[in-house]
């Protein structure tokens, strides 16, 4: 009887030390990411100064970057408003306090557009600036919560989510940022340079690691969705174009939709840990190699394509790039913690 109850004691404490060590890697990951976002917004804002305000190019990038951006923040506030609705607590005080300071930062940039283009630029900076300061305050929340005991409501995963999204927002930035003077095909060539090594970075995630897996599945989620909206927006500016162009843009946007699904349809997979995990890891590098081929079908249409076609084209591989680059970083976290 004694030794059973010593064994029972060893499994009780077994399964707590595997609980803590979950949860302090869920702080840990969000740490990184708010890390993460602190250094890519230095570089953005570097690129952003070197930006000549004075000419009709370089304005013409501002208005489109802070659009870009005041949009993509936008989304978020309207994500953590969804999620403070359903929390309660200091979680759902803090949730609110920074969706409305990031809504007044939205609002700031869009009427930095209408400003001379100097001011528009030093006003993208500085609300660039803000919304990292709001995205290390929720990291710090996140950091200062305590584990939930028994059934006390869990709201961790869901302000972990946001952060993701925070921090896709400023990868796909810096990719714009950086990318915006070259030409498609150098472009491209990035992009295919980090799907040929995808499937290494993939399987460091361990398949029986349950909280790898948990980050996995919820980052690829968020993934689905950033695929997503890039297709709406490829299939929004192919509606200008004509002809064969046209045609072939429509068939690319097609199979796009296809690849989104089936990643959407493997994050939804019945099975034990193992299980789903390579389902979605098998299914997130087949993603990025059929992205990989169907924007090498874009490539082909170039020199076809009106002006507004290439713009087109460019829009949905720096789309792509971004998407690529936010899949690189995020597995890359996933196997330091």
């Amino acid at each position: 009887m004694f030794k059973l109850v010593i064994f029972l004691f060893a499994v009780f404490a077994a399964q707590a030390t595997s609980t803590d060590n979950a949860w302090q890697r869920q702080l840990n990951y969000v740490q990184d990411m708010a890390t993460k976002i602190r250094e890519i917004s230095n570089d953005i804002t570097d690129s952003i100064q070197n930006i000549d305000a004075d000419s009709d190019q370089g304005k013409l990038t501002l208005l489109e970057q802070s659009n870009e951006f005041a949009h993509n923040v936008h989304s978020v506030v309207f994500e953590m408003q969804q999620t403070a609705f359903d929390t309660e607590g200091e979680d759902k005080k803090v949730l609110q306090q920074i969706a409305q300071q990031l809504n007044e930062f939205t609002y700031s940039v869009q009427q930095a557009m209408n400003s001379e283009a100097n001011q528009t630029r030093d006003e993208l900076k500085e609300q660039i600036e803000k919304v990292v300061t709001e995205a290390e305050k929720l990291s710090q929340h996140i950091q200062q919560t305590q584990k939930p005991q028994g059934d006390e409501n869990d709201h961790t995963k869901e302000m972990k989510r946001i952060m993701m999204d925070l921090f896709g927002i400023f990868k796909k930035l810096k990719t714009q940022t950086e990318n915006k003077d070259k030409h498609i095909h150098e472009i491209y060539n990035r992009f295919h340079e980090i799907a040929s090594h995808m499937r290494n970075y993939i399987q460091d995630v361990q398949s029986d690691d349950q909280q790898a897996v948990e980050d996995l599945i919820d980052f690829v989620q968020r993934i689905s969705q950033k695929v997503n909206d890039m297709i709406d927006r490829f299939q929004r500016e192919t509606n200008d174009q004509e002809g064969q162009v046209k045609h072939i843009m429509q068939y690319v946007a097609s199979k796009m939709s296809e690849i989104r699904r089936d990643l959407e349809k493997a994050v939804h997979t019945e099975g034990n840990t193992q299980q789903k995990a390579n389902t979605i890891k098998d299914q997130l590098n087949r993603t990025i190699l059929n992205l990989a081929a169907e924007l090498q079908r874009l490539l082909q249409i170039v020199q076809q394509s009106n002006d507004q076609g290439k713009i087109t084209i460019k829009h949905v591989i720096l789309d792509s790039v971004a998407i690529a680059e936010t899949i690189q970083t995020q597995l890359k976290m996933l196997k330091k913690n």
